[in-house]
């Protein structure tokens, strides 16, 4: 029961001095000591009792207060002139959190008023207090620390009003939990910097129990970044009874950590207590469409599917700390879209959640007087799974690419009902006719014309259209294992395949039917020179002795107004299971380009770390997509699965002389020599032999 009348319950609530406080405290005694004596309603002073409030102010600033409790005089003491640190002396625990906020002055988040309202606040429970105490025993000011201890972040997005969804990629709406502590809300503590992760069991079942493992649940809390909740849940009609033992396994787990982590994690590990099939909206309906061992909502406020909790780094057992991936990928998501959201860009769409394989399509550039005026070009594809289920997303990881294409200069076939000689096949030991062709022309995307052919169709009724190839790559991705991706990859050495305006002709070939996004990013960020033209050198092909054998030295003829010059490549190595050396995707093969005397080396160890076991998980941060159902975390030779590939960019200016002429050379080694196969001792039936997938370029800046 609460005594007190209105106007004391919305003082109390009022950040004042101490010096009021003391005031205002010894006459609420008093009132309330007559107040409580009364039978009256709780919310109105007795009838015999008069409050009147008034706060005057002087020009000072300074309070005035009046007290007038029936006819009796209030008198009040004189005012307590002690300094401060008077004050301090007497309070011995405010003199502790003084001093040790005062080591915390310049720390962005913790101000001086809110690290000792934790500190007050803090000493009966012990977290917030020990955060302090063990940071400012420091000799450094530890601001991050303390504040990452104190769970401080700057704010982030708000909660997003709707529409909300159910499905995976929805936006998620609220969501009330019954926990150990109380009721959780998901829009209450919403702060836009964490992800929240959702955990489910089943008593007897082999999979939830291997994944909630002591092993595990170590492992998770020492390496999860810091800015997740995790919510424990329970399929059992028990659930109460099952979280309760498994907050006692993550209590022993965190028990094992310094004072200043538990104090982090037990404001972010939550117990719920109630049945999933019992939480309204969005997460019961989510759950009835695929019952699931976890789920999570991404920072940006999207249900997200959690991918396999499984890893070739555990022989393939589940285990809770691979959730850790998620998160981190979760925030580069996050990053990225604030990135993307600052920029300002022409975009240019292709492809807007499009179904399909392998795709030819035409696609509208801004005009050519336009085009002048970008020097960056990002592309964007997203490869996403029918519903966005995981389910329905391809098994395998592959190659995918992007090209553009010649055109035709005469759009009409003019010869498309032309009767002609077709093809004849020769008859053993006899001679054959080749097919009758036409001549005709292709416009390159940097504007230049080839020429080429039609040909005679089988039935000699028609010639077909002209023959415009699809030759110039400019974009490479690895699909996943079984997971959707989003890549933005900076394609801005491959402008001059775009700079003509208009329509451009592209090919992609997805690796996969998915829903297909692709964009693209103009922009002008200010560049010195920008990309005029390119130069191809060299593709690559089958990985052994007679590799090298093809290359000859090139001679280019280096224009005059050339300001600067750039080394452009796309390699990846490919190939696994059928020889000694695993290569070309797991072994550590370098490639040599050597202009005009100078050798400049890409080698992939210094990237994705081929045949180390996490050379592509610890690149989850970067975008890897994370938890796929297969070896993803393993490192490869210039790729990931589930990532775009980065085209190799060095300036060559220093090599190379504006007029004259370049001699460039070009060559593949493993361990420094020419690769030679030798057979594995136990070949994989699903491998294949070693393979360089490469496009090579010189590109021109004026």
């Amino acid at each position: 029961m609460d005594c007190r009348p209105p106007e004391w319950r919305r003082l109390s609530a009022l950040n004042v001095s101490n010096k009021i406080m003391r005031v205002l405290n010894t006459a609420f005694l008093i009132v309330l000591l007559s107040a409580c004596g009364s039978s009256s309603s709780n919310d109105d002073p007795p009838a015999d009792v008069q409050v009147e409030l008034d706060l005057p102010e002087d020009s000072a600033g300074n309070v005035d207060v009046e007290f007038d409790v029936g006819n009796e005089d209030l008198e009040i003491a004189e005012e307590d002139t002690k300094a401060p640190e008077a004050e301090l002396e007497d309070d011995p625990l405010a003199a502790q959190c003084a001093a040790m906020c005062a080591k915390f002055v310049d720390c962005p988040l913790l101000t001086a008023e809110l690290c000792s309202e934790k500190c007050l606040a803090s000493p009966g429970e012990g977290c917030d207090f020990q955060c302090l105490s063990s940071f400012s025993e420091s000799n450094t000011n530890n601001c991050s620390g303390v504040e990452w201890c104190l769970d401080m972040d700057l704010p982030g997005p708000d909660f997003k009003e709707g529409p909300y969804g159910n499905k995976y990629r929805d936006r998620a709406g609220p969501l009330v939990l019954a926990t150990m502590a109380g009721t959780w809300s998901l829009e209450e503590e919403w702060t836009g910097n964490d992800s929240y992760i959702f955990f489910f069991t089943k008593q007897g079942l082999e999979y939830p129990e291997k994944l909630w493992a002591e092993d595990g649940l170590a492992a998770w809390m020492s390496g999860s970044p810091g800015n997740a909740h995790f919510f424990f849940l329970s399929y059992d009609e028990n659930a109460a009874e099952v979280i309760a033992a498994t907050q006692l396994k993550v209590a022993a787990v965190l028990g094992a950590m310094s004072e200043t982590k538990q104090c982090h994690w037990n404001k972010r590990i939550h117990y719920v207590t109630q049945h999933p099939t019992t939480i309204e909206g969005w997460f019961k309906e989510n759950l009835a469409n695929k019952g699931v061992f976890a789920l999570a909502v991404d920072r940006l406020q999207h249900i997200r599917q959690v991918g396999s909790m499984s890893s070739v780094l555990n022989n393939w057992q589940p285990s809770i700390a691979n959730i850790n991936y998620e998160v981190q990928f979760y925030n580069f998501e996050y990053e990225r879209a604030q990135k993307l959201a600052a920029e300002t860009v022409t975009e240019v769409v292709a492809l807007d959640k499009f179904e399909t394989g392998s795709i030819t399509i035409d696609v509208e550039f801004p005009e050519k007087a336009v085009m002048a005026g970008f020097d960056t070009l990002v592309v964007e594809l997203g490869e996403y799974c029918k519903d966005f289920d995981d389910d329905n997303c391809a098994e395998w990881d592959t190659g995918a690419s992007l090209t553009v294409c010649h055109q035709k200069v005469v759009a009409e076939n003019p010869y498309a009902e032309t009767a002609c000689q077709p093809k004849v096949t020769p008859e053993e030991g006899g001679e054959g006719t080749p097919a009758e062709t036409k001549s005709c022309e292709c416009k390159a995307p940097d504007g230049s014309v080839e020429a080429s052919t039609h040909t005679c169709n089988g039935e000699g009724t028609g010639f077909g259209e002209c023959s415009c190839p699809c030759k110039n790559e400019v974009a490479r991705w690895i699909t996943t294992y079984h997971r959707e991706g989003r890549w933005l990859t900076d394609i801005s050495p491959f402008l001059p395949n775009f700079n003509q305006g208009g329509t451009v002709r592209m090919s992609l070939s997805p690796g996969h039917k998915y829903v297909i996004d692709l964009k693209f990013r103009l922009s002008n960020t200010g560049k010195a020179e920008k990309p005029s033209e390119l130069v191809y050198l060299y593709d690559g092909g089958g990985f052994n002795l007679n590799y090298n054998s093809k290359y000859e030295p090139k001679t280019v003829a280096i224009p005059a107004d050339v300001k600067r010059v750039e080394l452009v490549t796309l390699i990846t190595g490919h190939g696994w299971g059928k020889e000694l050396a695993n290569c070309a995707e797991f072994c550590l093969h370098t490639h040599h380009f050597t202009i005009n005397g100078k050798q400049y080396m890409r080698k992939h160890n210094d990237h994705y770390g081929p045949g180390k076991p996490t050379g592509c998980a610890k690149n989850v941060k970067n975008g890897v997509v994370p938890n796929q159902y297969g070896t993803w975390p393993l490192g490869r030779a210039g790729w990931c699965p589930g990532f775009d590939v980065k085209p190799w960019v060095k300036d060559v200016s220093s090599s190379i002389k504006a007029g004259e002429d370049a001699t460039i050379s070009y060559k593949g080694l493993f361990l420094g020599k020419d690769y030679e196969p030798k057979p594995s001792k136990d070949p994989n039936p699903q491998g294949f032999g070693a393979n360089i997938w490469m496009n090579s370029w010189l590109v021109y800046y004026r």
